[in-house]
């Protein structure tokens, strides 16, 4: 487990500098134990359900993560064709695979078709597509509830101005035309958005796709997608998995009739707790008496702070016992004036070459990272329960870099 009680961080067994030394920085830590804790929780919690638990992909690609998972029992949920190739890479049979892609071409219905896996669609394009490729199956037709909630405008996916899923008066054209073509609809889903606290919520979506889900023959399946919540701040409240087994047990003995198996997709839940995102303090600056300290990270490497104006906590690790005296903001290297990782910090006084951890950066973090100022992607490792370490992501070459790239090698000259 990670732990912060003593004057240095460590992740399970090792020491946080001493990854930073032994890897070198940025680097991507990931803790297999938090990473096995958060999954019993929701096993446990749903163990006597009838359910599917799908990691949704997108949280977290790291192929070591998703072995891990599926060996604990999780099926998984991709948003698209590479998602969907990394999970069959691993292992997983195609019915342990759900495609749920948003504006999907044609191409990316190939993939899912030919190998098999269950497939979601969100509008009538999709079912279209389908159509053509001559598809003989079934799916599952994902709906807008015209509801949702989340951490931040750009993570609530339902309501008016949401680009995902059908209405529900879109509903029987979409299972019509379906039909027409010898495909039929095993399974409702919805996804409200990312951050959500309230069982409540998760509950009434349940009635509302289950309300739909009678008027069409043959479903078997209602998907409530993810979005459970973890806390980033210390005020920030987790999602309570005991609040919402025993709602869930209540409302499934009036739907008792009805006989569905119940799918979750959590992804951020998993592993968000797991990850630390290690970096080097680099540059040190006084600006009208405030401090900027400067790191070789950035938001190439850890989207969220500028897309969202997430909180993440910053910690010196091998000054866990001084106190916070001086107020600061940390950045990246990045020429780019959002490249902010935090705002207003109090730490203790920064030294060039002390190691920072950017803390709960498992999810979407080196799955959002980018190549933005031709920066390199970071190393990833996990932290196993055995306490040992290991590489499963090498740091991106120059080379790796340029190599899909199409240019000549040859030293260009210029007329003169």
């Amino acid at each position: 487990m990670i732990d912060t009680s003593g004057c240095s961080l460590y992740i399970g067994l090792l020491k946080a500098s001493a990854l930073a030394t032994e890897y070198g920085t940025p680097l991507y830590v990931y803790d297999e134990d938090t990473i096995i804790a958060r999954a019993k929780e929701i096993l446990t919690s749903t163990e006597h359900f009838p359910m599917k638990i799908l990691y949704s992909i997108k949280a977290n690609p790291n192929p070591y993560i998703l072995s891990l998972l599926y060996s604990m029992g999780f099926g998984f949920e991709a948003s698209s064709p590479g998602e969907i190739l990394l999970a069959a890479g691993i292992g997983a049979s195609p019915s342990e695979i759900l495609f749920t892609g948003s504006s999907v071409s044609i191409e990316d219905l190939k993939v899912a078709v030919e190998l098999g896996v269950e497939i979601n669609i969100d509008s009538i394009y999709a079912a279209k597509k389908l159509c053509r490729l001559n598809y003989a199956g079934s799916v599952g037709v994902r709906i807008n509830p015209m509801f949702g909630a989340g951490y931040h405008e750009y993570t609530i996916t339902g309501g008016s101005r949401a680009k995902f899923g059908v209405l529900a008066e879109e509903l029987p054209n979409i299972v019509s035309k379906l039909k027409e073509c010898g495909i039929g609809v095993k399974r409702l889903h919805a996804h409200l958005g990312s951050g959500i606290t309230s069982p409540s919520l998760y509950i009434e979506l349940l009635r509302f796709l289950t309300t739909l889900a009678r008027k069409i023959r043959g479903v078997e399946e209602i998907d409530l997608g993810g979005g459970f919540a973890v806390p980033y701040k210390p005020s920030d409240k987790r999602f309570p998995w005991k609040v919402f087994s025993e709602k869930l047990r209540e409302v499934l003995e009036e739907l008792i009739a009805d006989n569905y198996t119940l799918i979750i997709e959590p992804g951020r839940y998993l592993v968000a707790e797991s990850g630390i995102l290690l970096a080097e303090i680099t540059d040190i600056k006084i600006r009208s008496g405030f401090l900027i300290v400067g790191t070789n990270t950035g938001i190439n490497h850890l989207l969220r702070p500028a897309l969202y104006g997430s909180y993440h906590e910053v910690l010196l690790v091998d000054k866990l016992c001084e106190k916070a005296v001086v107020t600061a903001d940390i950045v990246g290297n990045l020429c780019e004036s959002s490249d902010i990782i935090a705002r207003n910090r109090k730490i203790p006084t920064p030294r060039e070459g002390d190691i920072i951890a950017i803390m709960n950066t498992g999810a979407y973090g080196i799955s959002m990272a980018s190549n933005y100022n031709l920066r390199f992607l970071p190393a990833e490792v996990v932290v196993k329960s055995s306490g040992e370490s290991i590489l499963t992501r090498r740091r991106q070459s120059l080379e790796q870099l340029l190599e899909s790239y199409k240019w000549t090698s040859k030293p260009l000259t210029r007329d003169t």
